[in-house]
């Protein structure tokens, strides 16, 4: 399975790179730390995953978000948010994530989303059912840690 860190931190660029690399069949294949470049790579490599983890706001995470969902509507999108609560897992959902953790707390369950993404990718080829996305309206893959 293919992933795109999209991340202006080194430290959590470096954090989620090495969770990453734990699970087998799951593969970094591109960093990047500006939103601009995240459209552009996500054009070019074409991967099944996009992790989203941006510290400034002036990158515009969750308009990111919202344009790769909609040039992009197979790829599963995973935002780590600096802090979760009700109303920032809404913005998140709205804007077209699949999972939102908080990247302040231990990674265990990113872990666990992603073996669980290989294990489908393995299976059925296809991230973008068998459960993955609700129907509109329904919120149970939003996941906080």
């Amino acid at each position: 399975m293919k992933i795109l860190l999209a991340c202006d931190s080194n430290m959590i660029r470096t954090r989620i790179e090495t969770t990453i690399n734990e699970v087998s069949d799951a593969e970094v294949i591109g960093m990047v730390t500006d939103t601009n470049g995240t459209i552009d790579e996500v054009e070019r490599a074409r991967p099944d995953v996009v992790v989203i983890s941006f510290l400034k706001l002036s990158q515009s995470p969750l308009r990111l978000a919202s344009i790769l969902r909609d040039k992009n509507p197979d790829i599963v999108l995973i935002a780590l948010a600096s802090a979760t609560s009700p109303y920032s897992e809404d913005a998140w959902r709205r804007a077209g994530c699949d999972y939102v953790f908080s990247k302040t707390v231990k990674v265990d369950s990113l872990t666990s989303c992603l073996h669980t993404l290989v294990d489908r990718k393995r299976n059925t080829n296809d991230l973008t059912h068998d459960g993955i996305r609700p129907p509109s309206g329904d919120n149970p893959s939003i996941r906080t840690i």
